[in-house]
């Protein structure tokens, strides 16, 4: 099967292709130049703009199927400008193009998805709200952790691997002593990271599926739910991978 992939060099648009090509699906990927580097081998890059019809429709084979993967990253009622400017304009522009290359499908994957049922208790909730996470106590901690970060957390690495992760609770972060609430983090007894920058890039060449949901999913949405910046490496400061691996000696 032809496919023809918009944002096919991004989090969820990597996996979907290193997933078709195995199976004989000749996929091109629409790709800016400077993220050629970043189109999955056995694809085909297509240099455009997804913004702009024009430069890849002709790249579009005739009764291909369009996924259409390009996205505001990390959606949030706060980037609504950003989705229009760039989730609804790039979504027009593909269908456009479809349209004209006569593509026999085209496949929208959204953000949009209905609100998720509460999962914190309405004292809890207004606590969280109310109160910041460096201003709380241990006793407001767990019980943050326990009814707001654990179980939106287990959504998100179910949804990166159901098998794996259909099971997992606090015992699976924090190690035995989450029953108790006397865990300390880093947790050793999590996969050790490397202490270089040399070590990550081969570590990233290793396990890029992993890899890439730690850094795009995983540390993202954990800094959110903690009120806490991204780690910033120049100011060594903010949420980071350290908060919960320790290092291979």
């Amino acid at each position: 099967m032809e496919i023809f992939a918009t944002g096919g060099t991004g989090y969820m648009g990597r996996a979907l292709v290193r997933a078709l090509v195995p199976r004989g699906h000749r996929v091109t990927v629409l790709a800016r130049r400077t993220s050629l580097d970043r189109v999955p081998a056995g694809a085909t890059p297509c240099i455009g703009d997804a913004l702009d019809a024009e430069s890849f429709v002709r790249a579009i084979p005739r009764g291909a199927t369009l996924v259409h993967l390009v996205g505001t990253p990390h959606p949030n009622p706060s980037k609504a400008a950003e989705f229009e400017r760039i989730d609804l304009a790039s979504l027009r522009q593909s269908v456009a193009a479809a349209l004209r290359a006569e593509a026999g499908h085209v496949v929208y994957v959204s953000v949009a998805q209905p609100a998720p049922a509460p999962v914190a208790a309405p004292a809890a909730a207004s606590a969280a709200k109310e109160i910041a996470w460096a201003d709380m106590n241990k006793d407001q901690r767990l019980e943050y952790m326990k009814s707001v970060v654990a179980p939106r957390m287990k959504q998100v690495f179910v949804n990166f691997s159901p098998d794996r992760f259909s099971k997992m609770n606090c015992m699976t972060c924090h190690g035995d002593s989450a029953a108790d609430g006397s865990f300390k983090m880093p947790n050793p007894r999590l996969p050790k990271l490397p202490t270089t920058p040399d070590g990550f890039k081969k570590l990233a060449a290793e396990k890029p599926a992993v890899m890439d949901f730690m850094k795009n999913e995983v540390k993202p949405k954990m800094a959110a739910l903690l009120g806490a910046p991204e780690y910033n490496p120049e100011t060594k400061s903010g949420f980071g991978c350290m908060e919960c691996h320790t290092t291979a000696q």
